[in-house]
């Protein structure tokens, strides 16, 4: 737990840091979609870096020189991220902190993906559901979490749905979203009839 709170402690002045720099980049140039590129680079990175663990212990070995950190990083990611996200990467290098990049990078998506109002949501279901389920489950979801920001900017969150297929729940849904879980599963509404006959026995 406490190494825990060491990490966000360390994580949360960078990833705000990040955060408000591409805050700053969309006002100043009335473009989201350089705010978005940000997102979008520093998922890729994260994924990067957990698909090329040889990569993710090569940054974070102290023993290589802030300069072959930055060459091989750059050979890496040329062409594929915005210049903002290499100097970013860059000033974590010189900063020491590129070995907390997974907890800086998860922090900058956590904020930024509240502000963009993005929503992730888990279902699962005993078959493939088709793309006019999917739309159905996300108004739903909409109508669930409610519009956010206030008159004049009222919009809906942007659902982003994991779709998961388990034979196990044997007929329904099961909704995730964050910590709340919407169970609507067959299975479940067999266990909460069991207990209701258990109880009548």
């Amino acid at each position: 737990m406490t190494n825990k709170l060491s990490s966000i402690k360390i994580a949360d002045p960078y990833a705000e840091a990040f955060f408000q720099l591409g805050l700053g980049l969309y006002i100043t140039n009335d473009n989201p979609d350089i705010f978005y590129k940000l997102i979008f680079d520093i998922q890729d990175f994260l994924e990067l870096l957990s698909e090329t663990p040889e990569l993710s212990s090569f940054l974070k070995n102290p023993l290589n020189s802030e300069i072959l950190k930055k060459n091989i990083l750059n050979k890496v990611l040329e062409n594929k991220v915005s210049v903002h996200t290499i100097n970013f990467l860059n000033l974590l290098i010189d900063k020491k902190r590129i070995n907390s990049i997974e907890s800086i990078g998860k922090r900058f998506l956590d904020k930024a993906y509240e502000f963009v109002c993005i929503k992730f949501v888990e279902v699962w279901s005993t078959i493939e559901l088709t793309q006019k389920q999917q739309e159905t489950i996300i108004h739903k979801i909409n109508v669930i979490l409610g519009p956010v920001f206030t008159e004049p900017y009222v919009q809906s969150s942007n659902i982003q749905l994991t779709l998961i297929v388990d034979k196990k729940i044997l007929g329904g849904l099961i909704i995730k979203m964050g910590s709340k879980v919407i169970d609507l599963s067959l299975r479940s509404e067999l266990q909460r009839l069991g207990k209701e006959l258990n109880i009548a026995l």
